[in-house]
């Protein structure tokens, strides 16, 4: 990862907390109470500045603003010509065992998808069924694009792209302890003694390995304030009364599946398309198919 793109990563790292905290303080403010950390994912828009940072190195690499579709942040302005509401379709993709799968980032080329990100986050301190649902859920929106391509419903498979974000905490290390005699048949030895950490860094390499997605990040965050009720350092077996709260991330492949090669990656894609120097004329049609409007692109 270059100076630069960890500067932009601790910032959308940072505003992924911050939105988080401030969603469950309006809820808390309005006595709605919900349970752990529900109310900062129910809020909505956590992800949102790291959907707004992948968006703008698409556009970097070439692509225009108006072909970059995703929810930018409540507090950006978003340099897209269209409101949110004419935006969503751009990022809603059909699907085969599903009517339609909504992506978090898409880029769009001669009227076709040719990029299309998956954004997932994750928080202590229960990890275990979340962490199976997330890879169920990575598996199933890979195999669903894949046949609605398949069966004419796109016209090619986009480049696809998965963000794995979990937290970084004593829960989320802590590696696994062997529980034998609770299995009929053994689990892959690579799974012995993991932490989810692991598992995280584990399933983005084989959903690549397998050709599920054509790249993977996974990164791993602590957050800058002690959330009190659900800090997992107050647990019962990390008990600790005197422990600081840091903000910082890390990635957790960095060779095979780090930010740098991420965004180099989609990037190849999109100068194939939009080639550097190359200037074009387009058109964009409105939703509800009204007059297309002429952009002209350098």
């Amino acid at each position: 990862m270059t100076p630069e793109q960890r500067v932009e990563v601790a910032a959308a790292m940072l505003k992924y907390w911050e939105v988080r905290s401030k969603a469950r303080d309006d809820q808390n403010s309005r006595g709605v109470n919900e349970p752990g950390e529900r109310a900062g994912v129910t809020g909505g828009g956590h992800l949102d500045h790291v959907a707004h940072m992948l968006a703008q190195a698409c556009i970097a690499a070439g692509a225009p603003p108006t072909e970059v579709y995703y929810k930018a942040p409540k507090d950006v302005v978003d340099s897209g010509a269209f409101t949110p509401g004419q935006i969503s379709p751009g990022f809603t993709l059909p699907g085969f065992y599903r009517p339609t799968k909504m992506w978090d980032v898409v880029v769009r080329a001669d009227g076709k998808p040719v990029v299309a990100i998956e954004l997932k986050s994750q928080l202590g301190p229960s990890y275990g069924n979340n962490a199976n649902n997330r890879a169920e859920e990575a598996i199933g929106t890979a195999t669903d694009l894949t046949k609605a391509v398949e069966r004419g419903l796109l016209p090619d498979k986009p480049w696809t792209g998965y963000v794995y974000i979990i937290e970084d905490d004593p829960a989320s290390r802590e590696r696994s302890r062997a529980r034998p005699g609770q299995m009929f048949h053994p689990k892959d030895s690579v799974y012995e003694s993991s932490s989810y950490q692991d598992r995280v860094r584990i399933l983005c390499q084989r959903l690549v390995e397998e050709q599920m997605y054509d790249s993977t990040w996974a990164v791993t965050t602590s957050r800058p304030h002690c959330p009190q009720d659900t800090c997992p350092y107050l647990a019962k077996k990390f008990q600790n009364l005197s422990h600081d709260h840091a903000f910082g991330f890390r990635e957790l492949d960095p060779e095979a599946g780090g930010y740098e090669a991420f965004i180099e990656s989609f990037s190849a894609v999109i100068r194939k398309h939009y080639p550097p120097g190359h200037k074009r004329a387009f058109f964009r049609t409105h939703p509800d198919r009204s007059t297309p409007t002429l952009y002209d692109f350098e």
